[in-house]
Parts: C-alpha cells; structure tokens; sequence
C-alpha cells in the first residue's frame, strides 16, 4: 500500500512539474542535517547525532542517489563529504563507495572551484577503498588542490582520509609530518588526529618510545573530546607496543578497551579488526581456543560487515594459528584464501597483504621449503620498503632468517635477528617465531658466538639494516 501511496505521489508530482524543485529541497534539508552533525559527531555529541543520521538514514543515502542520478555536482559533492565521517564512525565504510566512484568518473578529474574539499574527500575516500587505480589521475587532482589551499580544510574528517590514503610521508626523517602540518587545523579532535599521525609516522620508523609518547597525549585530546572512534584507534595502537614488549596482560586491557569504544559507536568492522589482533595477543599468551574464537568470530563479522581487508586479516590470524598447531596444509589454505580476499590499492591493504605473504613464508620454513620461503619473503620485502613500514620490515628480517638457518647459515640468521630489533627499536618479547629463530641460531652457533653476531645486527642504523635485506 504504502508503495502504491508513493508511486501515484510521484507521478502527480512529475505532472505538477515539482519534481526537480522538491528533489533540491530535500537535498538542501538532508545536507543542512548532515553539516549540522559534522562537528558534533567528533565530539561529546557523538552518540546522539549519530542516533539522529540512523533516522535519517534511507533519505539521506536518497538524496545522495538522486543528486548523483541528476548530475547536481555540487549537491552531491556536499553530500557525500557530510556523510563521509558518519559511514566511518559507524563502520559502514563501503555505503558511500559506488556513489564516490559514479560521482568522480562525473566530475573527471578537474576539481570544482570551491569544491576542492568535497572532490578531495569523494577521491580520497576511494583511494582508501582499494579502489585506486582508475582515479589515479583525480586522484592526483585532489592531492594538487588540497597542497594548493595551503590550510586545514573545513572538515577535519577529510585529514584522516588523507592519511588512510597516502599513508605514511617518510617514516626516516627526524620530523616526519612537519611537510603536511597544515591539514591539522586548530580544534581539540584535529590536534588529537595530528597526534596519532606523528605517532604512526614514528611507530613506523621505529622509534617506539616516541610512538608510544605522542599516542599517550592522543588519548589525552580524544577522550578531552569526547570521541570514541580516535580512543578506539589509540587503544589499539597502545595495545600493539605493549604486545611487542611482552606486557601482554596490559595489551589484552587496552585492545578491550578499543573494543567497548567501537561497540558503542556499533562500527562492527572495528570490532572484528580488534578482535583480530586480540586473536593474535591471546595466542602469544598461550590462549590458542581464546585466539581461535577470536579469530573465527571477526572472519564471521567481517563478511556480514563486507569488510574484505578485515576479512582477509581473520584468516591470516586462523592461518597462523593452524601453522602453530602443525597443520600447514590448514594454514596455507587460510593464508592463500586471506591474499586473494585482501584487495591492494592503498597502505592500509598493502601492510595487510605484507603481513600474510610473511605468514606464507614462515608456513614455507616450517616445512622445510627454503626457495619457497625465500620467494614469499621477497614479495613482502617489495611491498613493505614501498610503504617504508620500518616495523614489518623488522619482523621480515626475523623470518628470514629462518631460511638461513635452512641454508646452514646460523651466522647470518644471527645477524638477521639482531637487524629485526634495530629496525624494531625493541626486542620481540613473547614472539614465538623469534624466540623459536633466536633459540635455533644460538643452538647452532654457541652462546657467545651467538650474542656477538647478534650484537652487531641490533646495533646496526637504518639503512644498513635495510641494506642487510636488500642482498636477498
């Protein structure tokens, strides 16, 4: 009935010759509603004006539909961007993609004057999609016309995608940021974004205490804020360094409180991404059902959710698991189903895929399969120094030298080791694949023999690490 109400509603509409005029109010009334949210969904206001899109949900994706259908650019870019960060903070990241893509291939790659942060937020949003390759040139549009402005945009969301989408700017220099300062424009949510930023740039040049700093006052301005979505990340960064140093029964606290901010925000790919790396602090501590549960759960919540990244990270944690446990025949059928879910395109993807072709290495070693170890190693090797993940790198050098060890070669995989924790900045406490590495090479070369050679790997800079794996 209701149907029938609405389809003679409309033809007397389209006969009226009202349609066009009320499509524009309706799009005018949703994206005042949708710039009215915009700063209080960063805030203290969070739940509840997140409550008030919830209700406004169908007609707000309608006036987005509509205003693409008719080609109204500038409506449609002003919508989409006022959308943006309530899909991200509800974990309904994929709702706006097809608009995005049918809206960009629209516009072309010449940005709208004074639309130049909506087209950047369309594009950026795409590029940390995966979808990033036939928007290379709008892409580089919208990086042209944001650098061009020289200031922190209107609507601080469209910072964060610049990060999800370019990634890190140079994990290796003393400032790694300073260069894109600007985006971080003055209010409490943005100077706590810019925070986790230069936190992740040093995270990912290994300089984990100076991570672990700059994370600790990001907290501070997020929950000053009010904003669970920036706690949530935090929470789970924190949760990584203190799993990387062994504290794990901290890391487990801080990955539950990441948890609990993203079920408040009802952002299910959030949860089962921290479910994933719970998965994975719960098997360092020797809780192999707990981590399998885990791991099992965010696979099922991941595919509900369409979350292919998050997807493919719950099978790579199931793959490891089934590697531990001695079924490799299991972990390669997780780990080869994990990289053909992953998609590529952006950092984000990339360090995923990294992380699993490392699995698929170490799955190699384990049946003494070196030549496939090696190819597998390789293949992360280009992906991680591209992204100049200093972190992914270290544990690249700790799997490899597993093949050394293969080889016959306990001198090198000494050296490996001791690379790992100079681009680390740490040792890797309760890793069971380094301490199984470390116990192998010490056996093989001695104990002094061993803590000379390893010695001289930890105490190695940067580049002559990097270089060290450059030779494979």
């Amino acid at each position: 009935m209701l149907e029938t109400i609405r389809a003679f509603c409309a033809e007397q509409l389209t006969a009226a010759g009202e349609t066009e005029r009320l499509r524009r109010l309706h799009a005018d009334h949703c994206l005042d509603l949708v710039l009215r949210a915009g700063p209080r969904l960063l805030g203290a206001e969070q739940l509840e004006w997140l409550a008030r899109l919830d209700a406004e949900r169908d007609n707000l994706h309608a006036a987005l539909r509509r205003a693409v259908e008719a080609a109204d650019i500038e409506r449609a870019l002003r919508l989409l961007a006022g959308l943006m960060p309530y899909w991200w903070l509800r974990g309904l990241r994929s709702e706006g993609a097809g608009a995005a893509r049918e809206l960009a291939r629209l516009v072309g790659t010449r940005v709208p004057a004074g639309l130049e942060e909506e087209y950047a937020v369309c594009v950026l949003s795409i590029a940390s999609s995966g979808s990033r390759a036939e928007f290379d040139e709008h892409l580089r549009s919208a990086v042209e016309a944001v650098l061009a402005a020289g200031r922190p945009p209107r609507q601080p969301f469209m910072t964060m995608l610049w990060g999800m989408a370019m990634g890190i700017p140079d994990a290796g220099t003393r400032e790694p940021v300073a260069d894109h300062r600007f985006l971080v424009g003055s209010d409490p949510w943005s100077q706590a974004l810019g925070r986790l930023g230069d936190a992740l740039t040093l995270l990912y040049g290994g300089r984990i205490d100076d991570a672990e700093r700059e994370l600790t006052e990001a907290l501070a301005g997020f929950r000053a804020a009010g904003e669970r979505w920036g706690l949530s990340l935090v929470h789970a960064e924190l949760a990584g360094i203190a799993g990387v140093r062994g504290d794990l029964g901290r890391a487990l606290a801080l990955v539950g409180e990441s948890m609990a901010a993203s079920r408040e925000l009802g952002a299910d790919d959030d949860v089962a991404d921290r479910l994933c790396l719970r998965a994975e602090l719960r098997a360092r501590a020797g809780d192999d059902e707990g981590a399998r549960r885990d791991g099992e759960r965010a696979m099922r919540i991941a595919r509900r959710a369409g979350a292919a990244d998050v997807l493919a990270r719950a099978e790579q944690t199931l793959g490891r698991l089934a590697r531990a446990r001695g079924d490799l025949g299991e972990a390669r059928r997780m780990l080869e189903a994990a990289l053909a879910a992953c998609p590529g395109g952006w950092f984000g993807f990339e360090e995923t895929r990294t992380l699993i072709m490392i699995e698929l290495g170490l799955t190699a070693g384990a049946g003494g399969d070196a030549a496939t170890a090696l190819n597998w190693y390789r293949g992360a090797l280009a992906a991680a120094a591209g992204h100049q993940n200093t972190a992914m790198l270290a544990a690249l050098a700790e799997a490899l030298s597993g093949v050394a060890l293969l080889d016959g070669d306990g001198d090198r995989a000494a050296l490996l080791l001791g690379a790992g924790t100079a681009l680390r900045g740490t040792t890797a406490a309760a890793d069971a694949d380094v301490a199984r590495l470390t116990a192998a090479a010490r056996a093989r070369l001695g104990g002094a023999a061993f803590e000379e050679t390893f010695t001289r790997g930890a105490s190695m800079a940067r580049e002559e690490a990097l270089a060290l794996l450059g030779v494979w």
